[in-house]
């Protein structure tokens, strides 16, 4: 699925092109996609018909009224504008694909965690947690590779707690 949307600056052209794919594995018969989804952004500035820049969405800066588009300043706004665009785009392309959101994840995520910690009553902090992991791989691992079973610390329930404010 691929959207494309222009904004006219000035006398610039931004053109923001947004793919959403899956990818295509080939086997020596067939052609396979993978219920994973490829995401690629891709961002052309031009000016007076022809292309100044080109960049992927990770290029684009704002910092302290300072922005960028790859190696080219630009305002602050323009910046500005360009992102708000993207995460439009992104939005929309997800709600058309039936994806989630990074909220709607992350609070499925923090409700699994209340739901596990509200049973458990020997949750620890990172710094005790990972003494438990070290101690627990010495004994029963003996000191070398295997199985360790994750386990909630303290800061797993305060971000839980913090994302379903």
């Amino acid at each position: 699925m691929k959207l494309i949307k222009v904004l006219e600056i000035g006398k610039a052209t931004i053109e923001i092109t947004m793919n959403y794919n899956n990818e295509a594995i080939t086997t020596d018969e067939r052609t396979f996609t993978t219920k994973e989804i490829i995401k690629s952004v891709d961002v052309t500035l031009s000016a007076s018909g022809s292309i100044v820049a080109s960049t992927c969405k990770e290029f684009i800066y704002l910092d302290n009224g300072k922005a960028r588009f790859g190696s080219i300043y630009i305002t602050e706004s323009t910046g500005s504008e360009i992102i708000a665009a993207i995460k439009g785009m992104d939005a929309q392309l997800e709600k058309e694909l039936g994806l989630k959101t990074k909220l709607e994840i992350n609070t499925e995520k923090a409700t699994k965690i209340l739901t596990i910690a509200a049973t458990r009553t020997d949750i620890l902090n990172e710094k005790e947690e990972a003494q438990w992991v070290k101690n627990y791989n010495n004994i029963n691992n003996e000191g070398g590779e295997g199985y360790i079973p994750t386990r909630l610390t303290l800061e797993d329930i305060a971000w839980a707690n913090n994302i379903l404010k």
